[in-house]
């Protein structure tokens, strides 16, 4: 089972380092990876269901996660300025790979978790949520991916109204990090670059050991390159590279910084 993934884990690598390289055209080659990958995470997902009750997994199952979050995350990089499929098509890859490692890592916690005798049940009030729903698993899982809906439409102000909501609502789910990294997006793409700024600062400052970090201190500095805060955004980049060495996010963070310097900046 671990081979199988891993397998298609590094065959999804060289796949995604292909379409990195490749600029948009009539066939996009990046659409075709993209699609490529779906295909390829449909079956993973399948053998993750079919293996669930098997713990003895999980470990492996995680590195695979790890693995291919790294080729999707290379992705997002060549999705500013290229067609909406492609965004579309990263989201949803995206969010799907992060129920999948919670999941991992949820079968995990449980598979490490001492024996304890029964205790008496405590009823706890749980928050409203945005849905109605009284389950705060589902409530901030639903919310979520209806915030990701909005945002893969193009309907990028109603997404950040979501996904505002979401992080007021649901300040400690397993999404949260993601959400505010998104929430940033909605005012990125739309060049509302002061709001984008903040809402990726508050990625780094609140979700230190968060995945999307180095993307999004790769944004701050984009932030600051736009609203012409030469220093800073020299300063964010740098972070980058000397944090992140050997990353997608380093490497294109070094690239702005030489454009800056032939700039004059």
């Amino acid at each position: 089972m671990d081979q199988r993934i891993r397998g298609c884990s590094t065959v999804l690598l060289a796949l995604m380092i292909g379409a990195c390289a490749t600029m948009p055209g009539p066939e996009d080659p990046v659409i075709i990876r993209l699609d490529q990958l779906e295909a390829r995470l449909n079956r993973i997902e399948q053998a993750v269901r079919n293996q669930a009750g098997m713990v003895g997994q999980v470990q492996g199952l995680e590195g695979d996660m790890r693995e291919l979050r790294g080729s999707v995350e290379e992705v997002q990089h060549d999705l500013d300025g290229t067609s909406q499929r492609q965004r579309n098509l990263y989201i949803d890859v995206d969010g799907r790979l992060q129920k999948l490692e919670s999941s991992a890592s949820a079968t995990s916690r449980r598979s490490r978790r001492p024996a304890v005798s029964p205790s008496p049940t405590v009823t706890t009030p749980t928050a409203t949520s945005i849905s109605g729903s009284d389950n705060q698993e589902i409530n901030d899982r639903d919310a979520y991916q209806a915030a990701i809906a909005l945002l893969r439409e193009g309907h990028y102000q109603d997404a950040s109204v979501q996904f505002e909501q979401f992080l007021g609502q649901y300040p400690d789910s397993q999404f949260s990090d993601n959400a505010q990294y998104w929430y940033g997006e909605t005012f990125y793409v739309t060049r509302k670059f002061s709001e984008a700024l903040a809402a990726f600062q508050n990625v780094v400052s609140i979700y230190p050991r968060s995945q999307k970090v180095p993307d999004a201190l790769l944004k701050i500095g984009y932030c600051d390159y736009e609203l012409g805060y030469w220093d800073a955004a020299r300063a964010a980049l740098t972070r980058v590279t000397n944090e992140y060495p050997d990353t997608t996010a380093a490497h294109l963070a070094q690239r702005r910084m030489e454009q800056m310097t032939g700039e004059g900046h």
